[in-house]
Order: C-alpha cells, then sequence, then structure tokens
C-alpha cells in the first residue's frame, strides 16, 4: 500500500524488522545463511494484526511454526528453495495494551532435519488506525433469496455454502486484500470491527473472543430474478441504484461531511458483475463497491486455508473470469481471479488509467506457483516480491492521500473535497489548493499519457508551465490540445479541458488600468436564462478603500454581494434577493461583514461550497487578517468546497459570474 514517502523501497520498520531476525537467528546457528531478498511486514492493519514476509534458510524441507501468543495453537508453512511466506496470526497481550499502540510478541519456532530446532520472538508493536473512516463489508441478498451462494464439487458437503459460511469467506477476503503489500510502506486502510467468535482461525477454541470484521447482511427490495434480469442486461446503473437504495437504508445513508465506504457482494448473483456502469467504481472511490458472489466459494474462509486455496489444483468447470465459459480451470486460479476482482472494486482510487493486472495476485501468500491450467503454462517454481502484481504508481499516489490511508500524525482531511483551483499567470497557470496539490494527471484528448507528483508535501501553489508540460508528451502528440486533472491532498479533482485555452483568460479593466486575469469558474450554470455580470472593484483605484461586503442569502443559497465603500458608494453583483412572509424559506436576508480598512484590512478571497457543479450554496468571505466570515447561505450544503485567493503577489481587482433566481457561477478577477 502506498507509503508516506513513496520513494523509499521499504520502511525503516521492515529494515528494523529484518535486521532483527537475521541477527538473532545467525546467533543461535552458524550454518544458517540467509538471501538479501526480504519482502516487507505490514502491521498497520490493526484488525487481523498479521504479517507477510520471507525468511530464507539452507534446508529446503524446514518447516516454521508461528505459535500464537495467548493460546497453544500454531501456524505452520512451507520453505520453498529457502524461502517461505507467513502469515502469523497474532493477539496483543493485556499488558502491553494502550490506546495508542498495541503489541504481541510472535515466536517463531524453526525445525528441520539436519539443523538443531531453535526458536525467535518478535515483538511487533501495531497503531491502531482510529482516525480514520473504516472500509464496511456486506453481503446482499434478494428479497427471496435462500441466502446460499453458487459451490461446486465437495465444498458444499465439505463447508456449506450458506451465510454464515459467506461472512468468513468475505471478511478473510478483505484481510487478504488488506495485506496485500505493494512494497511502498505500511500505510493501510482499516475494517469496521465487532466483538465475536473467532473465525480467522479454525484452531481457535470454543469460545475464544476476539475483534473481527464486521459483515453486514443486507436484503435487497428486488427478488433473485430481478437481479438476473438486471444482470443479463449488464445494466450497471440500475444495479448500482438498486444496492445504494438497500445500503443507504441499513446504514443510515450517512451526512456529507462523513462519507462511508462499503465493500458489497451480491451472493445471488451468477458473474463478477464487471461490466459497464459498474466496472469503474469501487468502494474508495465512490463510496459503494459491488462484485457477485461467482466463485465465492474458492476464497480460504480462515487463515489456515490460504496457503492451499491458492496452490489447490482440483480441476472446476467454467471460467473465474466469465460465466459464460465453459472452459476448465483449477481452483486456485478461480481463487486468484475472484480475489483480483474483489481488489478492483473495494480499493480502486479510480478508474483504470494504467494497465491493471491481478492475475497474479496468488503470489503474494504462496513461495510455489501450481501449473495452470487457463494458461497451459508451468507455475513460477519460486515466487518472489518482483514477481508479484502491484498497483500502478498513479493509483498509489491517489492511495496517498485517501481518507481510509490516513495515519494518525497525517493532517486531517476537509470535510468536503477541496478542488484545487487554476489561475493564469504570465508564464503558465497556478494550480492551488488549500490541501495542497498532491498529483497532475496529462491527457491528450482521453487518452492519459504522463503525471507529475507532490509526494513529498504537496504544495499549495503549482505552477505549470506548457514547455515543461509538452515536454513530457511524445514528439508526436507535443503539439496535440493538452487536458490535466489536478487532484488535491484533500481528494478534490479540477479539470482543465484546453491547458494552452487556459493560459489566455484575461479580461480588459476599464479607466487605462490595464489587465486583469480571470479565475476558473464554479458552480458552471445549467438553468434557464442565467445572467451574466461582471463587477470591477473600485479598490483599484488609488484612495478607494473597501469597507465591507453586503450579502444577500437565503438559508438554501445566496443572492448577491454588495460592495460598500467609504465614500459611501457601492457595487452590486447577483441581485439583492426576493421578498416575502417572514416564515418563508425563500425570504432573502441581509447580513454585513466589516473590513478593518484603517488598520489595512483587505479581501484576500472568498470559500464556496457547491452543490453537483451547478449552484454555489454557502459564501464565507476571507481577509488578509486571517479573519473568516460565517457561511452564508447552506451551511451544511455543497458537495465539495473551493477557495478563491489570487496566487501569492496578486489581489482581487473583480468578480465575475452568473445569476438567475440565485448565484450559479462564480469567479474572480486579479492583477
Amino acid at each position: 500500500m502506498p507509503s508516506p514517502d513513496p520513494q523509499r523501497s521499504t520502511s525503516s520498520f521492515h529494515a528494523r524488522f529484518t535486521d532483527k531476525v537475521k541477527m538473532k537467528l545467525l546467533g543461535r546457528s552458524k550454518t544458517t545463511s540467509f538471501s538479501p531478498t526480504i519482502t516487507e511486514t505490514s502491521v498497520e492493519s490493526s484488525s487481523l494484526e498479521s504479517s507477510s514476509s520471507s525468511s530464507v534458510v539452507n534446508s529446503q524441507s524446514t518447516s516454521i511454526t508461528v505459535p500464537s501468543s495467548q493460546s497453544s495453537t500454531s501456524l505452520s508453512a512451507p520453505v520453498t528453495q529457502r524461502h517461505q511466506e507467513r502469515l502469523p496470526l497474532g493477539r496483543p497481550k493485556s499488558e502491553y495494551y494502550s490506546p495508542r499502540r498495541l503489541s504481541t510478541i510472535i515466536r517463531f519456532e524453526y525445525n528441520a532435519s539436519k539443523i538443531p530446532s531453535y526458536s525467535t520472538r518478535i515483538t511487533l508493536n501495531m497503531l491502531p488506525l482510529a482516525t480514520s473512516p473504516p472500509l464496511h463489508l456486506a453481503l446482499l441478498l434478494g428479497k427471496d433469496s435462500t441466502g446460499e451462494y453458487e459451490c461446486q464439487g465437495e465444498r458444499k458437503e465439505h463447508e456449506g455454502n450458506g451465510i454464515e459460511m459467506a461472512q468468513k469467506k468475505l471478511r478473510m477476503a478483505a484481510h487478504l486484500v488488506q495485506m496485500y503489500r505493494n512494497r511502498m510502506g505500511r500505510r493501510c486502510f482499516r475494517l469496521e470491527e465487532e466483538w465475536d467468535f473467532d473465525s480467522l482461525s479454525n484452531r481457535a477454541t470454543n469460545g475464544t473472543m476476539r475483534n473481527l470484521a464486521k459483515v453486514h447482511v443486507i436484503r435487497l427490495e428486488s427478488t433473485v430474478d430481478e437481479i438476473h434480469s438486471i444482470e443479463k442486461e449488464e445494466s450497471g446503473e440500475m444495479l448500482r441504484e438498486m444496492v445504494r437504495k438497500a445500503v443507504d437504508a441499513h446504514f443510515g445513508g450517512g451526512t456529507k461531511a462523513a462519507k462511508q465506504y462499503i465493500a458489497t457482494v451480491l451472493i445471488d448473483a451468477k458473474g463478477h458483475l464487471q461490466f459497464q456502469g459498474i466496472s469503474a467504481h469501487s468502494a474508495l472511490s465512490n463510496g459503494i463497491g459491488i462484485v457477485g458472489g461467482h466463485s465465492l466459494y474458492t476464497l480460504p474462509s480462515c487463515i489456515e486455508e490460504v496457503v492451499p486455496s491458492f496452490s489447490n489444483c482440483t480441476r472446476i468447470g467454467g471460467s473465474a473470469g466469465s460465466q459464460n465459459s465453459a472452459d476448465p480451470i483449477f481452483f486456485w486460479e478461480a481463487a486468484t481471479a475472484v480475489l483480483g476482482v474483489m481488489m478492483e472494486a473495494f480499493l480502486s482510487p479510480q478508474s483504470p488509467i494504467e494497465p491493471r493486472d491481478f492475475s497474479k495476485v496468488n503470489r503474494t501468500f504462496v513461495t510455489k506457483e501450481p501449473y495452470s491450467l487457463k494458461t497451459k503454462s508451468p507455475g513460477l517454481k519460486l515466487s518472489l516480491p518482483l514477481e508479484e502484481c502491484s498497483w500502478p504508481r498513479v493509483d498509489c499516489l491517489r492511495f496517498r492521500y485517501h481518507p481510509c490511508f490516513r495515519l494518525p500524525t497525517d493532517p486531517i482531511s476537509p470535510p468536503l473535497p477541496d478542488a484545487p483551483q487554476i489561475y493564469t499567470v504570465d508564464n503558465g497557470i497556478v494550480a492551488s489548493a488549500s490541501s495542497g496539490v498532491s498529483l497532475v494527471l496529462i491527457y491528450v484528448g482521453d487518452t492519459y499519457r504522463d503525471y507529475i507528483e507532490y509526494t513529498t508535501k504537496p504544495e499549495r501553489e503549482v505552477l505549470l508551465q506548457e514547455d515543461f508540460i509538452r515536454s513530457k508528451l511524445p514528439d508526436i502528440h507535443r503539439s496535440a490540445i493538452i487536458k490535466l486533472k489536478v487532484y488535491s491532498a484533500g481528494q478534490g479533482e479540477t479539470i482543465v479541458e484546453d491547458f494552452h485555452a487556459a493560459r489566455n483568460l484575461k479580461v480588459q479593466l476599464p479607466n487605462g488600468y490595464g489587465s486583469a486575469f480571470k479565475s476558473s469558474s464554479l458552480g458552471p450554470s445549467e438553468t434557464a436564462d442565467p445572467q451574466s455580470q461582471q463587477v470591477i472593484l473600485h479598490s483599484i483605484t488609488t484612495g478607494r478603500m473597501l469597507t465591507g461586503i453586503r450579502v444577500f442569502h437565503t438559508s438554501a443559497a445566496w443572492d448577491g454581494l454588495e460592495f460598500l465603500y467609504e465614500d459611501s458608494s457601492s457595487q452590486l453583483f447577483g441581485h439583492r434577493g426576493t421578498t416575502g412572509d417572514a416564515n418563508s424559506s425563500k425570504k432573502s436576508a441581509v447580513s454585513d461583514f466589516t473590513l478593518d480598512a484603517r488598520k489595512g484590512e483587505s479581501l484576500l478571497g472568498f470559500q464556496l461550497r457547491v452543490c453537483g457543479g451547478r449552484f454555489v450554496d454557502g459564501i464565507e468571505i476571507l481577509t488578509s487578517f486571517g479573519r473568516r466570515s460565517s457561511v452564508f447561505g447552506n451551511p451544511q450544503g455543497g458537495s465539495i468546497s473551493m477557495t478563491l485567493v489570487p496566487p501569492r503577489g496578486r489581489s482581487i481587482a473583480g468578480v465575475s459570474g452568473t445569476c438567475a433566481e440565485r448565484v450559479n457561477g462564480f469567479s474572480i478577477l486579479y492583477k
């Protein structure tokens, strides 16, 4: 998973962890040698308290046993060519518990036929991610569903295919997705948890309780036949609306300032549901991720089944990649396919812009890959980290600042997405965001070409020059129209459709005051007969001081601004609102915000709440003294937050926008 500094290939913790293993084992046995290849261990997924790493010993027959810290149960893992993958299941001991840190001691016992047995202990310190929003897990059933998912072969008789087993498999799959390493550090998301009987290990004694990932069971209003009909038509919009309605009813819908992230499995579906309208959406990017119950039975239900599930060469009918294919495949290939689909549907931070290939996700959990019946090719004799699949770098950069991957030491994310603003300057354009600009994607038409990252520290203002942008493109595209997507650390996004045209947004000022640049417009108009307005502030003239701003607004929106000057003159942008009954919500209120002009306080800019790109629901006034007004209009409205402040060294010269019944388009002029 992405790390605070993606330039680092491994974290300092991982280095200390592997060094400690080496020192202890070398000290016990002079005949033991180690390979420099050490995979990383992620201990920040506090729900499972597990790690995935490999150690290296001489004997190929060595087995490693990892006893639990609170019970006599243990886990054994095979060794292949001196390499071994381990998934130790740890539990924090009560004497090590604190609200800020969880600690667990894991003992590794090494047993081989040619060397004496020995053991070593490692203390893992885990940081609870209590400040990050959790990923919720849910099983979706049709209104008349029996609660049984597709199951082939002897699995149905061996373990069953009911709701309880589906919960165990989804829980374990979520932990495998959670532990999937990207060789970029310890950053991870957390799962919603509950105190329940232990199902992570099939060796847990009766009555053993622990924190488990909670799996909700939700009934849809649609029947199983209706689900199959929607799936056959491949109507992604209808399916998402059906799931959204049930999920909102179950989870309460949440508020705009508290977005929920929900990963769902529709067990009555016959396929993976990876068609248009579904495949481009995920839990982390759109709030709800949806996969079907196809091949769910191939996933492990506990930690002991992880390696067997991804090594099982039992032949099964029907391709895991398509429910319409009758080509036989091996059991492990179906498990790999469904886990890859879950990774896309649960975690994908955006629509794929670089190729993703999760067909090798099984290599993360095994050291030796079986023969592939699907590709008719032998598997890897030794699966090393370099042979594993991973997320493209642009996806990792999006993970880096996602609220679900936030560490307690990170800055608090803004309540609403902080969309970057674009300002034209003489030698390019400036992208600005209150939370900082983190990533710029470069497109030619609708085709992604390259990116610029700001990961060490997101910059509040970033200068983008046309010559530099074009130099990152192949020669054949350097004269084409360039489109940019600019992302902030606050999860906001702004699209510049034409980079060259954005540089020419200039307005001529009256009375020989030169020209001013115009910012990007917020809330483009989609109402009937909008009226364009533009106000050049008198304060650009020497001796004319702006002393206050009067705002006309209702409880749902704002209608206009009136700029007040020391000489009692004023300028109106928008209109003064409507009159009506005193109790009417449409009656405009009048609020004054005063500037201390005599002490040098001036207008710095505005912060707006924009609803769906159509209306400006609320506005705040920002001053050069760091003061800000209350929100005029709807303080709870808007789906994104946008800040309009001129680039450094420039000041506001006016405002521009459109207005019908309310203000629905707004931008600033600056020089």
